[in-house]
C-alpha cells in the first residue's frame, strides 16, 4: 500500500485554464497589504475535477512508460489506485519490491512521487529506502516490534495479523428505522466484507 505525495499539486494547470481557478489573498501573504487576484498553476484538492485529472494523469504516466517499467506497472496504476492511494497484493516479497521499485521509478519520471508505502513482509519493507516508508514504521526494528494498524480508504488492515478490521462503536440511539440505519452507516465497509458473513 502506498501514497502519491501531494497528487493534485503534481498535475499542472494549462495556462488557458488557469482563469477558471482564481482566488483573491493578501499580496505576498501579508495581511496588512490589500487583496489581489490570483491563479492557480497546479490542480487543487477540493476542486470537483482535481480527482479525475489526477487520475488520468496518472494513467498517461503508466501508459507511456509501459515499455520501459512493464504491463504489470501500468496494471498496478491503472487498476488498483483509488486517486491517490495505490493497494495490491503480490505473491512473493521479490515480485512486491520489483513492483513498489518500478512504480516508484516510473512516476519520478514525471516528479510525481510514490511513498509512504506499506508491506506485512518484513522483506519487503527492509527493502525499501526508511524516507519513502510509511511514518509509523520508518523506526520500527521489524525483527522484535510489533506492527502497527493501518488505514487506507476508510478500512484498517492489521499488519500483524494481515487482516482488515472494523471498529463498531454503538451509540444509544432508539430502536426505529432511523436509528437502526444511523447505527448500520457508522461501518465503513468499502469492500463488503462484513456483508459476506452471516
Amino acid at each position: 500500500m502506498g501514497d502519491v505525495e501531494q497528487m493534485f499539486h503534481s498535475f499542472h494547470v494549462n495556462k488557458e485554464h488557469r482563469d477558471y481557478l482564481r482566488f483573491f489573498w493578501f499580496k505576498d501573504n501579508d495581511p496588512t497589504k490589500p487583496v489581489i487576484q490570483y491563479r492557480m498553476n497546479v490542480h487543487l484538492f477540493g476542486n470537483v475535477s482535481s480527482p479525475a485529472i489526477a487520475t488520468f494523469g496518472l494513467r498517461k504516466i503508466a501508459e507511456d512508460g509501459v515499455s520501459t517499467y512493464g504491463e504489470d506497472v501500468k496494471e498496478f496504476i491503472d487498476k488498483n489506485f483509488y486517486v491517490d492511494d495505490g493497494l495490491t497484493s503480490a505473491p512473493d516479497a521479490q515480485k512486491a519490491i520489483s513492483l513498489i521499485n518500478r512504480t516508484r521509478d516510473l512516476l519520478a519520471t514525471r516528479n510525481v512521487n510514490f511513498h509512504k508505502i506499506v508491506s506485512n513482509d518484513e522483506e519487503v519493507m527492509t527493502a525499501l529506502p526508511n524516507e519513502v516508508r510509511a511514518k509509523d514504521l520508518q523506526s520500527l526494528d521489524f525483527n522484535q516490534d510489533t506492527l502497527p494498524t493501518q488505514r487506507s480508504l476508510g478500512v484498517k488492515w492489521s499488519l500483524e495479523a494481515d487482516a482488515f478490521t472494523f471498529e463498531v462503536d454503538l451509540k444509544e440511539k432508539p430502536f426505529s428505522r432511523r436509528g437502526v440505519l444511523a447505527i448500520v452507516n457508522t461501518i465503513y465497509d468499502l469492500l463488503d466484507i462484513l456483508h459476506q458473513f452471516p
